[in-house]
């Protein structure tokens, strides 16, 4: 289930990335081998999948804070009207979650999802 959820998040970045070269941001604030399993797993079989895209996998530590690094870093985006945020995917822990969807920090994409 975790990783068709992740699947799902990364397949519906590419909705609204541009065509060509495309690269997917993916930070998660978990251990290691939360990275790892992104990097060496995840992102490799996405990418046979979906030509021309380039997973990349960034760590923001472990916890909860790890969690409010994403969040520190999405608002502060937000707050500063940039348009195009530099990430695409997050894996965050559920504490935070509610905050940063009620903050509309989170993009509401499940119905755009082809659920084959």
């Amino acid at each position: 289930m975790h990783t068709r959820i992740i699947i799902s998040a990364l397949a519906a970045s590419l909705i609204a990335a541009p065509a060509g070269g495309q690269t997917l941001n993916v930070a998660t604030a978990g251990d290691q081998n939360m990275v790892d399993y992104v990097r060496d797993y995840l992102g490799p079989l996405f990418e046979k999948t979906h030509r021309g895209v380039r997973v990349v996998s960034v760590g923001t530590g472990p916890g909860d804070a790890g969690s409010q690094k994403i969040y520190e870093k999405l608002a502060a985006q937000k707050s500063a009207g940039t348009t195009t945020w530099d990430l695409d995917v997050i894996v965050i822990h559920q504490k935070i979650a509610g905050q940063m969807a009620a903050e509309q920090l989170l993009a509401k994409y499940k119905d755009d999802i082809d659920h084959r």
